[in-house]
């Protein structure tokens, strides 16, 4: 009685389909801190100029200082939660 050592072994397929999805998920992770990283620096640019607003710039200068803070402070966390949202659903087309 000999027993198949064939049983034992993973398929091809699986593994392939387990090392795409750690690629994958590396890559959602360092999109994700890469996005990070350039929100934090958005934001400290962002406050910057808008705590020295108020030291010589004009009306104008005041207003799209703001404007770029508040830009920076919805838009990038929106962007970075809708890419999260599509790499983790993606190959799921019932989601």
């Amino acid at each position: 009685m000999t027993t198949s050592s064939r049983s034992h072994r993973p398929r091809w397929d699986v593994v392939l389909e387990r090392v795409a999805d750690a690629i994958n998920l590396a890559v959602a992770v360092l999109t994700l801190l890469a996005l990070a990283a350039v929100a934090l620096g958005m934001v400290a640019i962002a406050a910057h100029a808008v705590l020295t607003a108020y030291w010589g710039l004009s009306r104008l200068g005041q207003f799209l200082a703001l404007f770029l803070f508040f830009v920076v402070a919805v838009a990038v966390p929106c962007a970075a939660v809708w890419l999260w949202r599509r790499l983790s659903t993606e190959g799921h087309p019932d989601v």
